[in-house]
C-alpha cells in the first residue's frame, strides 16, 4: 500500500512543502516508486507511492485539476474502473486514468455520495480550495488506513499512519494507555475502530466519510451489510452457492490486475485457498500462481496439513516458510520490526516473514484473506443481540466462538461476552471511557 499525507491550517496561516515531507520521511518504506509533496496557502498534500495498478503510474499525485485547482491524494485501488469511467463519461483507455482523476470527477458528479460508488480498497482526501473545505474517505472493509489529528478551528492533519502525523511538530507524543490495553485484551481488540496508541491520533473507521472545515469535522457512515439490503436473494441453498460463488470469483478476477506477478497468501482456511483456487484457474496455461504460506515441519500442525494439501493439489509456484528454518528471512522480518508503527506489529513477525518472502520473490501484490475477518465484529454483533433480546442467539454465538477460538472456560467467558453487551448505553459509555 502507498502513503499518504496532507494538512490544512484551518486558521488560514501557510502550509510549507517542509511540513509535508516531514510527514512523508517516516512512510518511506510504503512508498519505494515515488514521492512528492506541493503546498500552496494554508494546505499541503503528499504521497508515498508503491504502484501495484498500470494507472498508478499514469499520474503524479498530489494530483491538481487544472480547471478548480482541487487536489487528490490517495491510496487507492478501485475496482469498477470501468463503470465508473462509463457512468463519468470519460472516453480513454482505463490504463491511462489515474485514481486521483477519476476520484475527482466523482466526487464532482456525486459529491458526498460519490464514496458508496466506489468499489476496492481506497482511502483519500480532496482538497477544495475555493470552498476551503477538505473531504475524505476510507473503504468499506478498512483496508487502507486513515488516520488524522484535529484540533478545531487551527489543523485538520491526516496520513497513512500515525508515525507520519507524529512528523508534525504540532501533534503532540502522548501515550493512550487505554489502547495499549485493548491490544492485550483479546476481548477488546477489534471493538474500537477509532483510537491508536496516541491520544491525539485517531483512526477513520471503515466505510465512513469525513467532511472537514474551519467550522468543524462531520463524519458520516456510507455502508453498512444491513443499509443496502438486496431485494433479490437467492432462495435456495445452490442459489447461495452459486451467488458467493460469481461473486467471489468477480473479485479474484479484478485483483490478478496489476504490475507484474500477483502473488496469494496459503493459509490452508478456506478463505485464502478458495482464492488461490480460482486466481490459479484464471491464469493462462502453463502460468503458475506465486502463493505463500507458513508451515510447522517440526511437529503435528493442522494448518500446515491443510497447506500441503493445497500445494499438492494445484499447480502453485508455491513458497514456504517453515517455522524449523526461519533464518533466511530473520533478517528481513527484524527491519520490519525496527520500523514498526505501533506495538500491536510487533505481535505478528511470522506474518511479516510470509510477507518478505513475497517481497524477495518480486511479488508486489498479494491476494488474502485477512479483510474477510474485518467484516465480522463480535463486539457490535454481540450487542445488537442483546438490543433486541435475542438472548438464546446471543448465548449460543458467544459460547461457540469462545469454544472455537478453544479458549479456557469458554461457559465462563461467554457469559462474561453476554453481560458485557448486556451492559445499557447510558453506562456503557463512562465505562468505554474510562
Amino acid at each position: 500500500m502507498s502513503g499518504i499525507a496532507g494538512l490544512v491550517r484551518l486558521d488560514g496561516a501557510p502550509v510549507a512543502v517542509a511540513d509535508v515531507e516531514a510527514m512523508l520521511a517516516p512512510m518511506r518504506r510504503r512508498g519505494p516508486d515515488r514521492q512528492a509533496a506541493r503546498a500552496e496557502g494554508n494546505a499541503g498534500f503528499g504521497q508515498a507511492l508503491l504502484a501495484t495498478t498500470p494507472e498508478a503510474l499514469a499520474e503524479h499525485q498530489p494530483w491538481v485539476h487544472p480547471d478548480t485547482g482541487c487536489v487528490v491524494v490517495s491510496d487507492s485501488r478501485l475496482d469498477n474502473r470501468p463503470q465508473l469511467l462509463a457512468e463519468l463519461g470519460i472516453a480513454r483507455p482505463a490504463d491511462e486514468v489515474g485514481d486521483g482523476e477519476l476520484l475527482h470527477a466523482a466526487w464532482q458528479r456525486w459529491g458526498e455520495g460519490c464514496a458508496d460508488r466506489l468499489r476496492g480498497d481506497f482511502a483519500f482526501a480532496l482538497w477544495d480550495p475555493k470552498a476551503q473545505s477538505l473531504f475524505c474517505a476510507r473503504d468499506i472493509m478498512g483496508v487502507r488506513p486513515f488516520c488524522f489529528h484535529h484540533v478545531p478551528g487551527k489543523l485538520f492533519a491526516f496520513a497513512s499512519d500515525t508515525d507520519a502525523l507524529l512528523g508534525l511538530p504540532d501533534v503532540p507524543r502522548r501515550i493512550n494507555e487505554g489502547r495499549i490495553a485493548d491490544a492485550l485484551m483479546g476481548d477488546l481488540e477489534g471493538i474500537d475502530r477509532t483510537s491508536t496508541f496516541w491520544l491525539d491520533a485517531e483512526r477513520l473507521p471503515p466505510a465512513r466519510t469525513l467532511q472537514v472545515d474551519a467550522s468543524g469535522a462531520l463524519q458520516a457512515e456510507y455502508w453498512h451489510p444491513l443499509m443496502h439490503r438486496p431485494t433479490d436473494l437467492p432462495t435456495t441453498e445452490a442459489g447461495w452457492v452459486e451467488a458467493v460463488r460469481s461473486t467471489l470469483e468477480a473479485a479474484v478476477r479484478d485483483r490478478l490486475r496489476g504490475i507484474g506477478r500477483v502473488g496469494s497468501m496459503v493459509s490452508g482456511g478456506l478463505d485464502s485457498s478458495s482464492v488461490a483456487a480460482l486466481a490459479q484457474g484464471m491464469l493462462p496455461p502453463g502460468e503458475r500462481l506465486p502463493t505463500f504460506s507458513a508451515v510447522n515441519s517440526q511437529g503435528p500442525c493442522i494448518e500446515t496439513e491443510c497447506v500441503r494439501a493445497m500445494v499438492d493439489s494445484f499447480a502453485f509456484d508455491a513458497h514456504l516458510v517453515d517455522l524449523a528454518a526461519l533464518d533466511a528471512v530473520t533478517p528481513a522480518v527484524h527491519d520490519q520490526l525496527d520500523h514498526m508503527v505501533e506495538p500491536f506489529d510487533g505481535t505478528m513477525p511470522l506474518v511479516s516473514a510470509v510477507y518478505a518472502t513475497a517481497a524477495q520473490a518480486g511479488v508486489r501484490c498479494v491476494m488474502d484473506g485477512v479483510p474477510a475477518d474485518n467484516l465480522y465484529s463480535v463486539g457490535d454483533h454481540y450487542r445488537g443481540l442483546a438490543r433486541t433480546r435475542q438472548w438464546r442467539l446471543l448465548w449460543a454465538e458467544a459460547l461457540a466462538t469462545h469454544r472455537a477460538a478453544r479458549t479456557r472456560w469458554p461457559r465462563l467467558r461467554a457469559l462474561r461476552s453476554c453481560l458485557g453487551a448486556a451492559v445499557p448505553a447510558p453506562f456503557r459509555r463512562p465505562w468505554d471511557a474510562w
